[in-house]
């Protein structure tokens, strides 16, 4: 693939005050990365390997991915698994699934299975907590499937605690400072 075809890798730095957020974690650094759509056509290796070389260049204490790992094919989760399996991080590498990797019959299945055999958490409707207690990971399932379900998950935890929650396309940091 040509670099035209997929453009250049966009690196966003933010700083997010956090209220609440322990003290310990001050300066944590997440690496964030979405929407991969792995298919052999859309994204190049080169790009791909950029990024995978940004985020571990980053040191982050935790990476996340924020789905659509392959635009409609399930199997091309076997070819993008090994680029992602060189992520490197403090914490661990969490994962939420996308529309994309839920278009055909048992494909976030097979997707789920696939990074969880990588090393990679997949939360659906879930906490982790990579961080320790006082500083939680939910993973919510797709928007636009059956199993998105945010209040139960979210009922389980004290509403002044903060967390960061990870939706598809989406990271809602909330307890934060100016408002979200």
């Amino acid at each position: 693939m040509h670099r035209w075809l997929t453009g250049e890798l966009a690196v966003e730095r933010i700083t997010v005050k956090i209220r609440d957020l322990p003290e310990r974690l001050k300066g944590c650094r997440i690496t964030q990365l979405s929407d991969f759509h792995y298919d052999g056509v859309r994204l190049s290796d080169w790009l791909l390997q950029a990024a995978i070389a940004a985020s571990n260049a980053a040191d982050p204490d935790l990476v996340v991915l924020t789905g659509d790992y392959v635009t409609d094919e399930p199997e091309w989760i076997h070819s993008l698994v090994p680029w992602l399996k060189q992520l490197n991080s403090k914490s661990g590498v969490y994962a939420v699934l996308g529309n994309h990797d839920n278009h055909r019959r048992r494909s976030a299945r097979k997707i789920t299975q696939a990074l969880s055999r990588a090393g990679i958490r997949v939360l659906a409707n879930e906490i982790a907590y990579p961080f320790g207690t006082d500083f939680p990971l939910v993973g919510l399932a797709d928007y636009w499937t059956p199993g998105f379900k945010p209040a139960p998950v979210m009922e389980q935890l004290d509403p002044a605690l903060p967390r960061i929650v990870l939706a598809p396309i989406l990271i809602v940091l909330s307890n934060c400072d100016g408002g979200a």
